[in-house]
């Protein structure tokens, strides 16, 4: 079962996925792309703001990021389209702000992200370069972020709120769903797992 040949082909496909993904990585983030999936006020039905999706293109087909994303953290290329993720997320917003300027941007920060000691310079670089205000951007970070680098989260934290960028808590109630954590981490957005719903 091991050597079948569904399992050979299957192994060939993720060999083919992360040559290709470094080398889309290399060449300016080629075949990649983002997508905003709307905020809308429950009050008024417009749009308010936007989550920042990644995207990405192998072989005429968008790939998963369920499935993408895990090859790009263990080849250590996630903390490269981290960044490449916040600039889209801010020059979008700028353009955005010409239409609305209190419409904001949502972009995860993933448990890998937090040991790449560049992101928080790079994200305050960035926003002075374009001329963003932090108040227009929400870091989200999933629950299980938490108590894996609580050193290197509370920096993060702290730095973020220097900027001025909000905090966000994704899939809340899908691990431990503890209430101390929301103590320990105040946020200004809790976006609650389907599961904790139900």
């Amino acid at each position: 079962v091991d050597y079948s040949t569904e399992s050979i082909q299957r192994a060939r496909e993720m060999s083919n996925m992360a040559l290709a993904l470094s080398q889309n990585v290399s060449h300016n983030m080629e075949n990649f792309r983002i997508v905003i999936q709307p905020v809308v006020s429950a009050g008024c039905g417009k749009p308010v703001g936007g989550e920042v999706l990644l995207r990405w293109n192998f072989e005429g087909k968008d790939i998963s990021p369920a499935v993408f994303i895990p090859i790009l953290e263990r080849g250590n290329l996630i903390h490269t389209v981290g960044r490449w993720i916040i600039e889209q997320a801010i020059c979008t917003c700028v353009r955005l702000h010409a239409y609305n300027p209190a419409f904001y941007l949502t972009f995860n920060v993933s448990l890998h992200q937090l040991s790449d000691t560049k992101l928080v310079g790079f994200m305050r670089d960035t926003l002075r370069k374009y001329q963003l205000p932090g108040s227009s951007l929400v870091a989200e970070l999933t629950e299980s972020c938490l108590d894996e680098q609580p050193e290197r989260l509370v920096y993060f934290l702290n730095e973020c709120r220097d900027m001025g960028i909000y905090i966000a808590l994704d899939d809340f109630g899908s691990g431990y769903s503890s209430l101390r954590m929301l103590l320990q981490y105040p946020c200004s957005i809790i976006k609650l797992d389907r599961s904790l719903i139900l």
